[in-house]
């Protein structure tokens, strides 16, 4: 938790966790992909995106990453 707030910290760990497995599932489903690294900084950078906008909310970001694939 590294000094991060009990609520905060838990949050952060489900986004990890959520940005892991989306990345995971696109490395194993598609053997042309980049690193698995890439990929996680792709689905961290998507979250951002959508952290970001105007519009984001639970039910939008929730929808988007059902879409970003398999997890």
């Amino acid at each position: 938790k590294r000094g991060v707030p009990g609520p905060a910290a838990s949050r952060a760990e489900e986004i990890a966790v959520i940005a892991f497995k989306t990345a995971f599932g696109r490395w194993i489903h598609d053997p042309g992909s980049p690193s698995l690294s890439g990929l996680l900084e792709e689905a961290l950078a998507e979250l951002r995106v959508l952290a970001a906008s105007p519009e984001a909310s639970g039910a939008r970001i929730g929808a988007a990453w059902a879409r970003a694939g398999p997890g």
